[in-house]
Formats: C-alpha cells, structure tokens, sequence
C-alpha cells in the first residue's frame, strides 16, 4: 500500500520545485530523426556494405579516368613541324611524275586536330607510307611549279582524320611530268664473270617500263644500248665446268631510282661453264718489229733478243695445251714510234696470237731493248 507519509511534500527541503518544461515540438522531431537515420546508419554499416561500396569505386574510378583521358585526347591543337615523306603520281595511267629535288620528298607540316588522331598520323608518315599527291592529268608534259599546301591539304589521309594543315613547307615543289613509255630489251649476262663461256636466256627479250626521258638517259649513257643485266654473279653452278640445265635467275634493276620496271622479273638461263683457268708458260717467241716507213727510213733500228725466251700465261686447260703442244704459237712485237727514236730504252713487248681465253699471268711484262742508228 502506498505510504502516505512518504507521498507528502518534504516539509525540510528549502530548494524550491520547479515545473518541468515541455520539449519544443521541432526539436522533439529533430531529434527523433536524426535518432532514426543514425539506427539506420548502423544497421547499413555491415561488412558486406563496405565490400560492395569498395567494388562500386572500383569500377567508378576507372571509368573517371578513362573520360578525363578521352576528353585530353579529343582536346584539339596544333602540332607543327611534322615531318611527312610525299610522293606525286599523274592521274593519267600514260603519265609519270617526278619530283625534281629528292631532298623535296620530305616536308614538314603544320596539323591541327584531335591529340589521339595527330599521334596517330605521326606514326603513319613513314617513308614506307608516303603522302601521295595526285598531278591532275590536264597538266602540261614538262617541268611545272605547283604549290604544296593546295596539295597536302586535299590529301584523303588527312581529310578522312578530321585534321586541318595549316602550314606545309617548302611552299612549293618542282616536278617534271613525262610520257610513260615501255620498250622490248633483251636480257645480257653481266661482264667480268672469266669462267662463263656462254649463256642463253628464256625469254631472250623483257619489257621495260618507266618515264620516257629516263629510259633515253640509260640508253645514251650505254651508246645506245639499253639491256637487262641478269643476276648470274653468286650462283654456284659457275664453279662446276660444264653445260647446266636451265635455272631462274632474277634480272637487276635497270636504273639506281627505280623508277623503271620490268617485265617479267626472272627468266630462265642456260650456262655453259668453261674449265678452270690453269697456268702455262709460252717459250721461244719470235720478236716482230713493227715502225712506220719513215722511222725505217730515217733509222736502222735493231733489237735483242730476236726470240723472248718465255711468258706465263693463264688460260683454259685446253687453250694452254695448244700453246704446250705448238699447236697455237704466239708471237711478241717491238712496236716503236717517232719519240722512241730519240729515247731508245727497252720497251715492252706485244703479245699476240694467243688462243682464244688466254692472257698474260699477272706482273709479266716482256721488254726489248734496241738500237736506233741514223742512216
């Protein structure tokens, strides 16, 4: 039951009771809110939360950058002094281009677009990938002068990449624009090669294309004639002695520029590989004098030896038998003309009459000596 006497007033205490006062309502509910949103917190506030939170900026970060990079690379700007290998070429099929300066082959531009499309272009402008500028074919046969920025600026590679050339240097470039001509030549084997003794080719004859003044050029440096060399120098068969059956064999580029070509590029030759040149010796040679009338005339000329005791000689094995068996005899001549009258030395001799394929060895120089008496 309750106790009357502890439900009474202290009738000691001194301190006056105040009344307590009511929460403001808007505080009431601020409170209970933000109670509300901190249970809230907590109960989201799981492992499982922070793994996922930590997953979603995985991706979100990336993605950021990725735009921020973008967004550098399609800034547009301006990339100068860009080095560009070009090439010029005839819309007409019968026509050729050429530029008259190779050092004009490369140029230097001034691009303006997007960062990622201009790295992009620098890396292409090699000189294995030339810029091609197109000559329209209404332009005249001759030299001309055409400006360089008109041309760079129609290029489809840079019109096709969205970019802008805003500079080309040098402003312009000579070029001379000639016929395209093709010629029937026929195919040759290379001078010099001593162990070959014949050579046949199938075709005998190819057809040479390129510019009309550059063919004229190459024929007048060789008098004339204007050959295809075939590649026979390093082929092993020229060590073996003897008839070969046909091999293919490329054909040498007819100028250093390459601007003529040729057709076909191989043929197939059929070699005839002679011996093994031997060395031999030629003795007793008979010495021949050989002056003009006048000189005779004018001089009683005498000379010693009358017979050259011997020669080396290289050649053939069969050649050089001919010279052992006296089967071909060579002959020396004393040749002497006007000036050697007042300095009469000893000369060298003539050696002729040797077989076909044979030549003197190598430091063998026959001399005579004579006399030149006034008659």
């Amino acid at each position: 039951m309750p106790n009357p006497l502890m439900d009474q007033p202290d009738s000691t205490s001194t301190e006056p009771q105040l009344p307590r006062q009511p929460i403001p309502a808007v505080v009431d509910s601020f409170a209970r809110k933000a109670a509300e949103r901190a249970r809230r917190f907590q109960r989201r506030f799981t492992r499982q939360n922070v793994v996922s939170f930590l997953k979603t900026l995985a991706w979100v970060v990336p993605l950021t950058l990725l735009i921020w990079i973008y967004a550098e690379q399609e800034q547009l700007v301006t990339a100068t002094n860009v080095p560009a290998t070009i090439d010029v070429q005839s819309t007409d099929p019968g026509r050729t281009v050429t530029l008259l300066s190779p050092r004009e082959k490369m140029i230097l531009c001034d691009l303006r677009g997007a960062n990622s499309i201009l790295d992009r272009i620098r890396e292409s402008l090699t000189p294995t990938s030339p810029l091609v500028l197109d000559i329209d074919d209404s332009t005249p046969l001759g030299e001309h002068e055409i400006q360089t920025l008109p041309k760079i600026e129609s290029n489809s590679r840079f019109k096709s990449a969205g970019l802008t050339v805003e500079k080309a240097s040098p402003e312009s470039l000579r070029i001379l624009v000639d016929r395209l001509q093709e010629r029937d030549v026929s195919v040759e084997a290379p001078p010099g090669l001593l162990s070959l003794q014949s050579a046949s080719f199938t075709p005998s004859t190819v057809k040479i294309k390129g510019p009309q003044h550059v063919l004229d050029k190459l024929a007048e440096a060789n008098n004339g004639h204007l050959a295809v060399i075939a590649d026979l120098a390093n082929l092993p068969i020229l060590n073996s002695p003897g008839q070969h059956p046909p091999v293919a064999v490329s054909l040498l580029p007819v100028d250093a520029a390459d601007d003529v070509t040729c057709s076909p590029s191989t043929v197939a030759a059929t070699l005839t590989v002679k011996e093994s040149d031997v060395a031999g010796t030629a003795t007793n040679l008979p010495i021949y004098l050989l002056a003009s009338g006048s000189l005779l005339d004018k001089y009683k000329i005498t000379y010693e030896p009358l017979f050259y005791p011997s020669v080396k000689v290289i050649g053939p094995p069969d050649k050089i038998d001919q010279i052992n068996y006296h089967q071909a005899r060579p002959i020396a001549v004393l040749e002497l003309e006007d000036e050697d009258a007042k300095n009469p030395r000893p000369k060298s001799l003539r050696i002729l009459d040797l077989p076909p394929g044979v030549h003197l060895a190598k430091g063998e120089d026959p001399k005579a000596s004579f006399t030149v008496i006034e008659r």
